[in-house]
């Protein structure tokens, strides 16, 4: 006596991959005044980056003419390098921030932070003070859509 195997017995019903639909994907509101002190800061960020390069390539130049650049010279080619460096990772924070990334205010934080020590360390009490001005803005901003960030 044989059994007759029922219908859809050995056929199951395709497995949903996703039970639920996916849910719509929304995009925070930056605000105006943070999408302000990023462009700002990108803008700045990318001026630095031109200057550095413009600065180095003077800088070697000089020493590829036989130009003796002396103690300053080497020092601030040095310099020059650590602020195309800083400004190439505070870009990346701006990057960072503006796709929602805690990484980015992270970065955004550390190069502030760098900068405003170099700038009081240089006696640049004013620009100092504009740098703590923009990291008290962009903080404020950020604070506020804190958890819209990954």
């Amino acid at each position: 006596m044989e059994i007759a195997p029922k219908e859809g017995m050995y056929n199951p019903p395709p497995i949903p991959l996703a039970p639920y639909p996916p849910r719509p994907v929304v995009k925070p509101e930056r605000g105006g005044l943070l999408t302000f002190v990023l462009m700002v800061r990108f803008i700045a960020d990318a001026f630095a980056i031109l200057v550095s390069l413009g600065v180095m390539s003077a800088l070697s130049i000089a020493a590829q003419n036989g130009t003796h650049v002396g103690a300053e010279g080497r020092a601030a080619g040095n310099l020059v390098t650590m602020a195309l460096v800083v400004s190439c990772i505070d870009l990346a924070g701006v990057a960072g921030v503006l796709s929602w990334k805690k990484w980015g205010v992270y970065l955004l934080a550390g190069c502030q932070a760098f900068g405003l020590m170099f700038q009081v360390q240089a006696g640049q009490t004013a620009m100092a003070m504009v740098g703590l001005a923009t990291m008290l803005i962009s903080g404020f901003c950020i604070a506020m859509r804190w958890s819209h960030f990954d």
